[in-house]
């Protein structure tokens, strides 16, 4: 397997590449990834699949409070389950909608390639990691107040509260009792905490 580097903006198509843990330092990323069911390996379902692990691992780096310069978006095929994947620079940001706004310009290079290949777009597995993690040190209030509304740098600030004001709600009254975007009522709502192989899951983490 060709390695890949976390600091390195890369793309791995049908060429075998696929995500294991051991490409990025476990201490230097947040990653999740969740396996489709047969009726949800589509584009449309992995993208909406793709959101809940991107908003758990967003929820995470504000927990520990740290802040992401990359995200990578892996999935695996139906068929042959070939790897795939491709990242996108982050600006230093623990915001959950800044995450989600870069989640979504990666799949069109997804959809693309998933139109190219012999059995159509069907993917097995999507997930979302976080890397070049950073700790928050020195953060200063913020004077979002005294901009435009519309200013770029205000509605990120308004974003990175909302973030925060969403995880004080869900620690206190449950997973997914404030959501970005609509809930299906499916199993797809219902993307929790699981016990993995190399690490011990924090019990806050069955809030995010």
């Amino acid at each position: 397997m060709t390695p890949v580097t976390p600091g390195a903006a890369s793309t791995a198509t049908d060429s075998g590449i696929s995500f294991t843990a051991s490409t990025f330092p476990p201490s230097r990323t947040i990653g999740h990834s969740h396996v489709l069911s047969p009726a949800h390996r589509g584009l449309e379902p992995a993208r909406l699949t793709a959101r809940r692990p991107a908003l758990k691992g967003g929820s995470r780096l504000r927990r520990k409070g740290y802040r992401a310069r990359l995200l990578i978006l892996h999935a695996k095929w139906e068929d042959d389950r070939s790897g795939w994947r491709a990242s996108i620079r982050l600006p230093a940001t623990q915001d959950s909608f800044v995450i989600l706004s870069r989640l979504d310009a990666l799949f069109p290079r997804l959809r693309d390639v998933g139109r190219g290949r012999p059995g159509g777009f069907r993917l097995r597995m999507i997930g979302v990691t976080l890397a070049e993690i950073e700790a928050v040190a020195g953060e200063q209030a913020s004077l979002w107040v005294h901009l435009d509304p519309e200013d770029p740098l205000a509605r990120e600030t308004r974003g990175l509260q909302l973030s925060r004001a969403m995880d004080r709600i869900n620690e206190r009254w449950g997973r997914n009792a404030v959501s970005v975007g609509p809930l299906g009522g499916g199993r797809l709502d219902r993307v929790g905490t699981k016990i993995a192989f190399g690490r011990i899951p924090e019990l806050d983490e069955f809030h995010e």
